[in-house]
């Protein structure tokens, strides 16, 4: 993998771990804290969670796109399944829980969905960047040596 696409690949992945992290311990967490209003909270907690969803998806795209023949096979699933977890939270799950909120429907088992999905999202995210920060460059490799 060039130095350029090593780069970008690392950027992807602080990115991707990065914004899930602040997005669901803080921000999240933060609307319902001091907005003393759960319907005002949770409907700008719905469109960041979709900005989120649609950039893993389009994140994910573009590195199997770029990098899928220098990823090891089980990052390239995960980077997959994150994909696919991120797509049906977004295209599947979050309808069903503005219908559910809408209608009186199981609005307490589509939000737990969600939040699984989320929270696998994030899983994933997590395993990713653990992997990045676990390879060693080789001009560092050989220093050591």
């Amino acid at each position: 993998m060039s130095k350029h696409m090593r780069r970008f690949y690392g950027f992807s992945v602080a990115l991707l771990f990065g914004g899930m992290t602040a997005l669901s311990f803080v921000a999240v967490p933060m609307l319902f804290a001091f907005l003393n209003n759960p319907a005002l909270a949770g409907g700008l907690a719905a469109k960041y969670f979709a900005l989120q969803h649609m950039f893993a998806v389009g994140l994910a795209m573009l590195v199997w796109l770029l990098l899928r023949k220098q990823l090891a096979k089980g990052v390239q699933r995960a980077w997959g399944v994150l994909a696919l977890a991120a797509a049906t939270s977004l295209w599947l799950v979050s309808p069903l829980i503005v219908s559910a909120r809408a209608t009186g429907g199981n609005l307490p088992l589509w939000h737990g969905i969600g939040s699984g999905l989320m929270l696998l999202q994030w899983g994933i995210a997590t395993y990713l960047m653990w992997h990045l920060l676990g390879q060693v460059p080789a001009s560092e490799a050989s220093a050591r040596h």
